[in-house]
């Protein structure tokens, strides 16, 4: 066998997995847009298409890091490798993979009903809930019973697909390099500076054309690296009453329970303040001159007020943005932000009511 051929055979072997995984994805996707049409009605049949195909791009970068070891070591450049029962063994693990993503993205396909968009860090929260997790085991026993029927029947089909009766199969180095480079362009996204990340997806337009462009492997895995479960520990109610210095209510059942009662006292005006982040100055109509007409209320607001155009940012943080509205101190090299427990800034509210 030549080098062309080891190459190719490599080539259509990994092609294969990965064409089995998107199909996977996009009839997931195509599934949630049409089992919730009222979150995308404003996407038409051409929206659509365009969503299938740049959820491409983040399908190919999931498959990627889900099949990344078991490829390596399945076109690993070793004589083993080769061998049938070894490629049958990976290719059973992978498998199992398969299974694991499909029972994963069917729980998406089902939480996306109740909150419309798919799992991001609640896969930490799940995953240190074993109590939680056996109970549902336990309930819905029958369709997991089904579940472990359908794996075994599919099995022996997902073999003869991916995984061809031959005794033996050459690998080679430069077919390794090759398929390496690929997993590692395919799993960032592309040749961009920065890996693909989920705000990617919402560069396009709408928010539900984001939701529609993601996948949930692909948000649930990036939530759950950049979060960390903080474990909450059960205090005692007298306690926390305590701390906040609160008023005994008379109602045992509901302690944090209040009746609002109506002051005799005159009321008196409220200030308002509303904070826009990364709204530009060219989408409002009365700083930019256009006629958009994508914000009226802000220029509504423009135009019996009082306007200041000319400022300055004074960080590229949201938190440095709100600090310098809030309390209309910046931040200082060296001070601590208004996150920080140990400031005490006095705030604008504070002001107003001195």
């Amino acid at each position: 066998m030549n080098q062309l051929k080891k190459i190719k055979f490599v080539f259509q072997e990994v092609l294969r997995l990965f064409l089995i995984f998107v199909l996977v994805f996009q009839i997931f996707r195509i599934a949630i847009y049409y089992s919730y049409r009222d979150l995308f009605n404003n996407l038409d049949f051409l929206k659509l298409t365009e969503s299938l195909f740049l959820g491409l791009r983040f399908d190919l970068s999931s498959t990627s890091i889900l099949l990344f070891i078991p490829i390596v070591l399945l076109i690993f450049p070793l004589r083993i490798t080769g061998h049938l029962f070894f490629r049958r063994f990976v290719a059973s693990v992978i498998y199992l993979e398969l299974v694991a993503m499909i029972i994963f993205l069917t729980s998406d396909y089902m939480y996306f009903s109740f909150v419309k968009r798919h799992i991001t860090n609640e896969l930490l929260f799940l995953l240190n809930d074993s109590e939680y997790l056996m109970t549902e085991v336990s309930v819905k026993l029958l369709p997991i019973i089904f579940l472990i029927v359908l794996t075994i029947v599919f099995y022996p089909l997902f073999l003869k697909v991916t995984c061809p009766k031959k005794p033996e199969v050459q690998r080679s180095i430069l077919s390794f390099v090759l398929i390496l480079l690929v997993l590692i362009v395919v799993g960032r996204g592309g040749f961009q500076r920065k890996p693909i990340a989920v705000i990617d997806a919402y560069q396009y337009g709408s928010a539900s054309q984001g939701h529609l462009i993601l996948n949930g492997i692909f948000t649930a895995s990036h939530f759950s690296i950049s979060s960390k479960f903080i474990e909450r520990t059960a205090g005692e109610e007298k306690l926390y009453l305590d701390t906040l210095d609160l008023p005994v209510s008379t109602t045992p059942d509901y302690p944090l329970e209040r009746t609002n009662v109506q002051s005799g006292m005159s009321p008196k005006k409220n200030v308002v303040m509303i904070m826009i982040e990364s709204l530009s100055s060219k989408y409002i109509d009365y700083l930019s001159g256009q006629n958009y007409g994508v914000t009226p209320n802000i220029d509504r607001f423009a135009r019996n007020g009082l306007v200041f155009e000319n400022f300055f940012a004074n960080g590229q943080r949201s938190v440095d943005g709100a600090q310098s509205i809030l309390t209309g101190i910046p931040p200082l090299p060296g001070m601590p932000d208004i996150t920080a427990l140990s400031v005490n800034y006095s705030s604008l509210g504070q002001l107003a009511s001195d």
